[in-house]
């Protein structure tokens, strides 16, 4: 009790306000524009905004176009016509921003790698300055066709700005808010995004990030530690939708109907760098410019927080409890998972002391066909796709009955704080820890043209540091990269909330700061 005592003090005061709420309505397909599908989607309850994106057949056009190509190219990329989830959560984020600005002088925001350029949109419609950015032109130029539609429907001006700009190569103009949603597919990418969200902040600006999960988030953070303070670095979950718009199978997984999901949102003020010049909450608490939590806007703050001394004492203590619990931990854990306590398969091991006759049982993995022949190589697409539904079927990433046909003999395993060597290893552990969890396939994107990304969701018990704790359902980004032969080389996992949310809510579930859970899903990989 002591030690969750702990940990709730030492978590960042911006989580104790996130009190969820109904979300807005989900974005709607409302008919055609000119041969592009359009959609209409809330950013705040009384304003919708139009957005133009890629019909079906316009998308099976970029997907060629991208299989045709022997790298990956800006004009061959098929993913920015199109909406993503954590763009509305951004865009309602941004108007609740934008809302605390003074009436002096309009707030001037820069949207990067914008593609139907919603943020932008919201900008504007909310009496600011926007300047949409993409490195393609084609993306810009469906956005200024969706300003006028929304100057039509608004009757009024809608000054949106377009500019060409890759941020992996080029400064980040300068602005009072710079946001950016679901772009953390690449490591490249990420962690130049990370390295212009860093400037902007050196420069007096805020920062809003968006994303659900994807590959990149890892790599991101990496570069913005070396930078924040740590509390800072958290995104918080804000409940969004799935697409509901035609979407080409290797593009997304679109569903009839919407359903809720998870959106890590990261707000960053000038005030969380370290050493930062901007006094406006080092001592006092967060700065009067948080967020409500409607879903896309973070967090409202209370202006309540420890002082920084007594806060460094209580983390100081809490590090030396859970090192002393991590000792311990690592000696109840099979050796494949014993590195450290924070990984999906071993965090829970900090929750309580478990006699070692306790720990659960290594699976019956006997009858797994280790000597079956590899699998041939295929496109990447055909493999991808037969890959996530031999996932779906098996329920390998929890019960670790593998089919080793798909895996390549020097096959490694890394999450964010574990890495495993051989398929074995792999399937021994996971089927140790996870075999009470079931895994739900949501969808499954090429990212590079020697890897792909599986989302999917997890649910269920796992076994330690006592059989049966049940964990409370979230979002697996796996990827997964393949080698000349055409077999599985590495898979790497992030996860869409931190791993202190896990562990709390395990132990304690209900807290008001923590992240709702997951909803069901019906896998189309079924």
């Amino acid at each position: 009790m002591l030690i969750l005592f702990g940990l709730l003090l030492t978590v960042s005061p911006r989580a104790y306000c996130c009190i969820a709420v109904p979300p807005l309505p989900a974005p709607e397909v409302v008919g055609s524009v000119d041969g592009y599908t359009h959609l209409r989607v809330h950013v705040r309850e009384d304003l919708a905004l139009s957005v133009l994106e890629a019909s079906l057949p316009e998308q099976e056009r970029l997907v060629e176009d991208a299989l045709e190509q022997p790298t990956s190219s800006a004009e061959s990329d098929p993913y920015g016509l199109v909406l993503w989830p954590a763009a509305q959560v951004v865009a309602a984020a941004l108007i609740g921003l934008l809302g605390t600005y003074g009436k002096k002088r309009p707030a001037r925001v820069v949207e990067l790698g914008a593609g139907t350029g919603l943020c932008s949109l919201a900008a504007v419609a909310a009496g600011h300055q926007a300047l949409a950015t993409d490195y393609r032109e084609e993306p810009l130029a469906l956005l200024r066709q969706a300003v006028v539609l929304n100057e039509n429907q608004l009757s009024k001006r809608l000054p949106v700005e377009t500019a060409l700009l890759d941020f992996t190569k080029e400064d980040v103009p300068e602005a009072d808010v710079v946001v950016a949603a679901d772009l953390l597919y690449l490591r490249s990418t990420s962690q130049a995004l990370a390295a212009g969200c860093l400037a902007a902040l050196q420069r007096g600006a805020h920062v809003l990030v968006g994303d659900t999960g994807r590959p990149g988030r890892p790599a991101f953070l990496d570069v913005l530690k070396q930078e924040l303070r740590g509390a800072a670095r958290q995104f918080r979950p804000v409940q969004g939708w799935t697409l509901v718009s035609p979407r080409h199978e290797l593009i997304s997984t679109s569903q009839a109907q919407p359903r809720l999901l998870n959106v890590g949102l990261l707000h960053l003020t000038p005030a969380d760098l370290e050493d930062s010049p901007h006094q406006e909450n080092l001592e006092t608490g967060d700065a009067a410019m948080e967020l409500s939590s409607r879903p896309g806007a973070g967090c409202r703050s209370t202006g309540r927080r420890l002082p920084r001394r007594p806060r460094i004492r209580l983390r100081l203590t809490l590090l030396a409890a859970l090192a002393a619990l991590s000792a311990w931990s690592r000696n109840q854990l099979t050796p494949t998972f014993s590195r450290t306590p924070t990984s999906r398969r071993a965090l829970l091991a900090l929750a309580a002391p478990l006699p070692a006759a306790a720990a659960p049982a290594a699976p019956a993995l006997g009858d797994i066909p280790w000597d079956e022949p590899k699998r041939k190589k295929t496109p990447l697409p055909q493999l991808a796709d037969e890959f996530t539904r031999a996932f779906q079927r098996t329920q390998w990433g929890v019960n670790g009955r593998v089919e080793p046909r798909y895996f390549s003999d020097g096959f490694v395993f890394r999450d964010p704080d574990v890495t495993t060597n051989g398929i074995r290893e792999y399937a021994k552990g996971t089927g140790t820890v996870l075999s009470g969890c079931k895994a739900d396939a949501v969808d499954v994107q090429i990212i590079e043209p020697d890897k792909f990304a599986i989302r999917w969701r997890i649910e269920g018990t796992a076994n330690v540091p006592f059989p049966g704790l049940k964990i409370k359902p979230y979002i697996v980004t796996s990827t997964f990269t393949v080698n000349e032969n055409g077999l599985v080389d590495s898979e790497t996992d992030a996860f869409s909330i931190p791993t202190w949310d896990i562990l709390l809510s395990a132990l304690s579930p209900g807290l008001p700061f923590l992240a709702p859970p997951e909803p069901p899903v019906t896998s189309p990989f079924a």
